[in-house]
């Protein structure tokens, strides 16, 4: 509350960490993390002993006040923990290791720890607001030049002091919301709430109750039958606090530090994959309200998770937040020292696509009636990074970008957006094919949009080949690579799940399914070349991709000649040797060495019904 009375002038030179601060946060995120870790290192001894105080200095207070005077941080009662673990072996959800961790955070919560970092977190929250306003204003006082240029100092080094607590405080965060023991029953639930009760609100007394409540039920011999509950919605309720004060932290302020910002969304990818857990425990229990008597005073659900009122509530709501937020880091312009790659750029775009997804409703009806189909699934984010991010990159100078208004995209960057691209076209094809469209094949509306969205897929997938087929500057292992490899996934799950549904409609919608067939051929056409090149050029990398390969374009083949078969259509296909040609699709002038690599390569022989690797083409096109 006081933080929150503070004017932007005061907050601007407000000290936050500190030499004692910093240690013991640091050493908590690294105690949290230990404990998460499955015991690969419980055999580490507590960073301090039981006995050990902190002489608190006056900024300390904030931190853990007088009832913190003596250290929280040690696993008190070490010795019970461990006797314990000889007991109640018998009960399948309590088990030595989360005996131990529900024991230690029990020490954590009776001293408040929790509290402490929310008061802390909600402090850093108004200091990045703060000190943004303030950009704006003049730096120079009255007193002149070497006041400023003083003051200027002294915020750096402030800065300094709140990123590195920042970090600490994000990664304990990370590691409570991370650990699927607290979401996987209803002991380990319990604890979760009183955590975020403490971590989202600052709410001590609630929390002390709650774990008190647990130890008294778990006295009971067969605690478990008839057991009361947390109210999910309520656990819901609280991760969607503490998602908002994490989301502050992480992008307010003019922050040029990529590094410093991809911790804070590392750790809000852990709440929100934490949100989903609780969420799918919430909808298997089959309410949306509390379970049974909640041992908490809030026994109802809260309102707003009760009705569409408020939408941004809703967990697919939520995941909509994350990948708007991602899409906007996308967009920022970083410090020049930035280096991109897979952990920073690439990890925002893939949580960008994947946090994209409208979920096709589970009544094909209602999904068929989308008039939109790029409202559907991840195609409109799918689209987005194809046409308008990649697609511009070799519009820009010497093809080398920052393309204009995605400055993250650039040379640099081009495998870490090309890679997480690939990624998710099999994983979308899959995706839209196992929904309600793909499962009702007697609707024609359903079938018409799902037809609609494999056009889309296939088209994009082509398109994201061509920006490599086009730019010989693109033309690198890595890139090659992802091609290879997800543009054999997604002919393979095409195979499996597209194939036969194609198989099926094909006398109602004929003219589609060829249409389909024939945009799909120019990207195994071109997939064909990528194999080849690896092997004139002898890239092991890519050599292990190829033998995978064949196979699904072998299977891909005879599929296609089989569905044509059985709707007596097979004169209407031809077969033919494929011209040895460049990524660029330029024909190879000497033909003479690769013949051999090429004649292994044609699996498909258009005078009989079987696949082979002595046929002599490796093409089919229908007429």
């Amino acid at each position: 509350q006081m933080i929150m009375s503070l004017g932007l002038s005061q907050i601007k030179n407000l000290k936050v960490g500190g030499p004692v601060v910093t240690f013991l946060l640091g050493e908590l995120s690294r105690h949290l993390e230990i404990l998460f870790s499955n015991g690969s290192n419980s055999k580490k001894k507590p960073f301090l002993s039981k006995t050990s105080r902190c002489i608190t200095p006056a900024p300390l207070l904030s931190l853990f006040e007088h009832d913190l005077m003596e250290n929280p941080y040690a696993e008190s009662g070490q010795d019970s923990i461990l006797q314990s673990e000889n007991n109640d072996n018998n009960n399948p959800l309590y088990s030595p290791s989360f005996r131990k961790i529900t024991l230690v955070l029990q020490t954590y919560i009776n001293a408040g720890v929790f509290a402490a970092l929310h008061e802390n977190l909600a402090a850093l929250a108004e200091i990045r607001g703060g000190r943004v306003s303030d950009e704006d204003g003049d730096d120079e006082d009255e007193e002149g030049e070497a006041n400023g240029h003083n003051r200027r100092n002294q915020n750096i080094d402030n800065d300094a002091n709140t990123m590195t607590c920042t970090a600490f405080l994000l990664k304990s965060v990370k590691a409570i919301t991370a650990t699927e023991e607290l979401t996987s029953n209803d002991i380990g639930r319990t604890y979760l709430f009183a955590v975020l009760k403490q971590l989202a609100e600052g709410d001590r007394d609630e929390s002390v109750r709650v774990i008190e409540n647990e130890n008294n039920l778990m006295s009971v011999p067969s605690f478990t039958a008839g057991r009361h509950k947390v109210s999910l919605p309520n656990i819901l309720k609280l991760l969607f606090d503490v998602f908002e004060l994490v989301e502050e932290i992480a992008t307010g302020g003019e922050m040029y530090d990529l590094d410093f910002v991809m911790q804070g969304v590392e750790c809000l990818e852990a709440i929100l994959n934490c949100v989903v857990r609780v969420d799918v425990a919430r909808n298997e229990e089959g309410s949306l309200g509390p379970t049974g008597t909640a041992i908490t005073s809030a026994a109802a659900a809260p309102a707003h998770l009760n009705s569409n009122a408020d939408k941004s509530r809703d967990v697919s709501m939520l995941r909509n937040k994350m990948s708007k937020m991602c899409h906007h880091l996308m967009q920022r312009t970083w410090s020049p020292k930035t280096s991109y790659g897979k952990k920073n750029i690439g990890k925002i775009v893939a949580l960008y696509v994947e946090h994209s997804i409208v979920e096709i409703p589970s009544d094909y009806r209602e999904a068929a009636a989308e008039e939109d189909v790029y409202r559907l699934g991840r195609l409109n984010a799918l689209n987005n990074v194809t046409k308008q991010i990649l697609g511009e990159l070799p519009n820009t100078h010497r093809c080398k970008g920052p393309v204009d208004g995605y400055p993250t995209c650039c040379y640099q960057s081009f495998n870490s957006y090309f890679s997480v691209l690939m990624q998710y076209f099999p994983i979308e094809l899959k995706y839209i094919y196992g929904s309600s469209l793909g499962q009702n094949t007697q609707s024609h509306d359903a079938v018409a949009k799902l037809l609609e969205g494999t056009v889309i897929l296939i088209d994009l997938v082509v398109a994201a080949f061509e920006i490599i087929k086009d730019n010989p500057l693109y033309v690198k292992r890595p890139n090659l690579l992802a091609e290879v490899k997800e543009g054999t996934k997604f002919l393979d799950v095409f195979v499996k799940h597209a194939v036969p549904f194609l198989q099926e409609q094909f006398q109602q919608y004929e003219e589609t399914v060829v249409d389909i067939i024939k945009r799909i051929q120019v990207g195994t056409r071109y997939l064909q070349n990528v194999i080849l090149h690896g092997k004139r050029e002898r890239d092991e990398v890519l050599g292990r991709e190829i033998p995978k390969a064949k196979k699904v374009l072998e299977m891909f083949i005879h599929k296609i000649k089989v569905l044509m078969k059985k709707n007596n259509c097979l004169t209407a296909l031809w077969g033919g040797n494929l011209k040895n040609k460049n990524i660029d699709g330029s024909v190879v002038e000497d033909e003479s060495e690769d013949d051999e690599l090429l004649m292994q390569d044609n699996p498909f022989d258009a005078d009989n019904d079987t696949v082979g690797s002595d046929s002599d083409s490796n093409t089919v096109s229908y007429n």
